[in-house]
Parts: structure tokens; C-alpha cells; sequence
């Protein structure tokens, strides 16, 4: 029963060796309510990060802009027209447990919606970093980029391996963001799911081996487990049966 049971750990253990390696941390899942329809208008999920900060005297920081848990922390627009060519929709992740000398970050996601084109694309990316002494805006440089982030106007843009920009303060370089686990539709989501019509970043369009690694590795070593413990077994059944052999005698 005790073999039993200990090869039953082993392999529970094995299972959550290598499914952790699928799992993504701080990647917040969030919808947007049209208040006026009480139906999703924008669904968005994502890690977002920044680095290389100069806050001051050349101290550079960096920290994860964690999902925040209350939903009141997460707010945003739907989908609303710009003149007669354009949509735009936003939406903005406050985390109010940013670690020191941060006492609270944000980032919004702007999103632009070409009705001629029936295309869409992220307008512009901003980071506001509260300090004890005042706040930081930081622009995402997406110069000559945007039509590469986006998708169809009834589309959904993923980006799981990640993309970084350069942030700006005042026109001048500051630190960079990073948005990786990335998923979004802005615009004409039907029922409360992502749209199957999804366009993948360059990233994402080969394979990655960023699970292989972990995947690998776990495998090798539940592999290893299970080989000791099988051989552990047919030993101790071997010399039970030697022992009750010499009994018989």
C-alpha cells in the first residue's frame, strides 16, 4: 500500500512538474463592460514590465505592473468614433502594490480602429510611475510600428513571446516596457470570447522553444524518479520473496 501510494506522489509530481512549465505568472485576463449594453466590448490579457528607469541621480529601476486583483483598478472606454474614419477604445491596469521607491504604476493601451481599412492597431502605449515626490509619464515609442501590433477590425492580435519598446519622458529616452502573454481585441467582440481570427506576431509564428527547456528537463528528471522507484520496487520484491524462501527452509 505504502509502494502504491508513494508511486502515485511520484507521478502527481511529474504531472506538476512539466504543467507548470505551460504556466504563465502575473498575466492579468480582463473585459471591458459596455455599460449601455452590459456586453463585453474589449477583452485584453497580458505581463506587463518595464526597465531601466532613471528616476533620479542615474538610479535605474525596473518592476512588473502586477494584474490588479480588484476589478476597480481596471478601467477603460469602449469602443467610440473618431471622426468618420476611426474607432478608438482603451483601456488602463492600476497597481497600487508596485514595490519601492514605485508607490503605484499604471499602463494604458490606446487603441485605433481604421474603418477603411478594417483594421486595427495599438495607438500608443503609456506608463505612469507614482513616486513620494511626484509622478512619471512615460510613452512607449511605437514610431513606424503600430500597424504591425494589431489585427482585423473583428480580430484578435496575440503575442505570447513578447514585444519591448523604448519609453519616452518629454521626447527623451527612459527605460523600455515589455508586454509579453499578449492578447487583445478592442474592438466588435461577440458574446463574451475571443475572435478565432487571430493574427500572430513574428514571434509567435515560429516555433518557440521557451517551454522546451523546462519541459524537457522536467521530464528528464520524473523520468529519473520513476526509474528509481520502479528499481527500488523490483528490489524490495525480490528480496521479499528471498526472505520467505529462507523461512519455507
Amino acid at each position: 500500500m505504502a509502494v502504491s501510494s508513494s508511486l502515485f506522489a511520484s507521478v502527481l509530481l511529474c504531472l506538476l512538474v512539466v504543467s507548470t512549465a505551460f504556466a504563465s505568472s502575473n498575466v492579468g485576463h480582463y473585459r471591458l463592460i459596455d455599460p449601455a449594453t452590459n456586453k463585453t466590448c474589449l477583452i485584453f490579457n497580458a505581463l506587463v514590465s518595464f526597465s531601466k528607469v532613471n528616476v533620479s541621480g542615474n538610479a535605474l529601476i525596473a518592476g512588473n505592473i502586477t494584474p490588479p486583483e480588484d476589478t476597480r483598478d481596471v478601467f477603460g472606454n469602449c469602443s467610440s468614433p473618431v471622426g468618420d474614419k476611426f474607432e478608438e477604445s482603451s483601456i488602463t491596469l492600476e497597481d497600487n502594490n508596485a514595490t519601492a521607491p514605485v508607490v503605484r504604476s499604471a499602463v494604458t493601451f490606446n487603441f485605433r480602429l481604421n474603418k477603411t481599412a478594417q483594421m486595427w492597431s495599438i495607438q500608443d502605449i503609456l506608463v505612469t510611475l507614482e513616486f513620494a515626490a511626484g509622478d512619471m509619464m512615460l510613452v512607449a515609442d511605437l514610431s513606424g510600428t503600430t500597424d504591425k501590433y494589431g489585427a482585423n477590425a473583428n480580430g484578435t492580435y496575440q503575442c505570447t513571446t513578447g514585444s519591448s519598446w523604448n519609453l519616452k519622458a518629454d521626447g527623451v529616452s527612459n527605460g523600455m516596457v515589455t508586454v509579453k502573454n499578449f492578447t487583445a481585441q478592442p474592438f466588435d467582440v461577440t458574446g463574451d470570447a475571443l475572435s478565432k481570427d487571430v493574427t500572430m506576431c513574428d514571434g509567435d509564428k515560429t516555433p518557440s522553444t521557451s517551454n522546451v527547456v523546462p519541459i524537457a528537463v522536467g521530464a528528464a528528471l520524473c523520468g529519473l524518479v520513476l526509474i528509481v522507484l520502479v528499481a527500488y520496487i523490483i528490489g524490495r520484491s525480490r528480496h521479499q520473496r528471498a526472505h520467505k524462501g529462507y523461512q519455507s527452509v
